[in-house]
């Protein structure tokens, strides 16, 4: 009696020592869920002849498939090239009436219906170019309208980003923190050049950048009220420009909260931002700068 290559139980195996020769594994059954069941362990399955047979049948189908999807691709490159409604007829009618035309050159209606043809033709062939250029069209809006959208989310993320760093850094409390991008954002303008983009505000003096211009604002009669207070143990002494974050509310480089500690103590922190902040200020830079110079 042969051995089963397959059996769901091993007690249906009367015989110890066949029911050693089987190992668990895991099939998929008909509803498509794994199943433990017990396998014949044997080495040289391949060599087996239902088994090598089934082999070389699989090894052949692969082959033709993959034989067929070339075949496939090439004859879909060579209809690209072949106007719409041209078929191997018509190609085999048009040859004949060439024909035809050679051997009657000096007929003329040989020649009309030569030259019928010739427009014919040419007609299939207009009608190619001009669904080429229509789908070329397509795909041009399309490109563009994807760069447009991505431009646009730059943009978006190079206001937001450095519009909202900068009104942390001058003080804006959190709560009112959305509610000054939005009134701010309209006010500024994005330069693109060589792929990098630049947030520029535009002013009634012109162009001038977000971190130089949001601690002007800041110190405006606008701004000043969307800045934290200060109070509690933040706040610092009489000056009354330090906010509960331990940030100064008032740019110390200013002529009105001109304060050389917190010079200080700003630039050992963050130098650029020192250095923003004396811009704004009316200084060359945060180093040197003179109270008298301060505006």
């Amino acid at each position: 009696m042969p051995l089963k290559a397959i059996v769901e139980n091993l007690d249906d195996l009367e015989d110890e020592l066949v029911r050693n020769l089987y190992k668990e594994v895991k099939v998929k059954g008909a509803d498509g869920k794994e199943k433990p069941v017990f396998a014949l362990d044997i080495e040289g399955a391949d060599a087996h002849p239902s088994v090598a047979a089934l082999k070389n049948a699989h090894e052949r189908q692969k082959a033709e498939t993959a034989k067929a999807k070339a075949r496939v691709a090439e004859l879909e490159a060579k209809h690209v090239d072949v106007p719409e409604g041209f078929t191997p007829e018509e190609w085999t009618r048009l040859l004949a009436v060439d024909e035809e035309y050679k051997k009657n050159a000096n007929d003329p209606d040989k020649k009309k219906i030569h030259e019928a043809e010739i427009q014919s033709v040419k007609a299939m062939y207009t009608q190619q170019i001009e669904n080429l250029r229509k789908k070329s069209e397509a795909d041009l809006k399309a490109e563009r309208d994807s760069h447009m959208a991505t431009k646009s989310s730059l943009r978006g993320r190079v206001v937001g980003d450095d519009l909202g760093r900068a009104l942390v850094e001058a003080g804006v409390d959190k709560k009112f923190l959305a509610a000054a991008k939005a009134l701010l954002e309209r006010s500024v303008k994005v330069h693109e050049e060589n792929g990098t983009m630049t947030a520029m505000f535009e002013t009634d003096l012109g162009e001038q950048p977000i971190d130089q211009f949001i601690p002007q604002w800041a110190q405006s009669d606008a701004g000043k009220h969307f800045l934290v207070p200060a109070h509690g143990g933040g706040a610092a002494g009489s000056d009354g420009n330090r906010n509960n974050a331990g940030q100064f509310t008032n740019n110390p480089w200013a002529k009105s909260s001109w304060n050389m500690t917190q010079q200080a103590q700003v630039f050992s922190k963050d130098p650029g931002k020192a250095d923003r902040w004396a811009k704004a200020a009316g200084h060359p830079q945060a180093l040197g700068a003179k109270q008298a110079d301060a505006k």
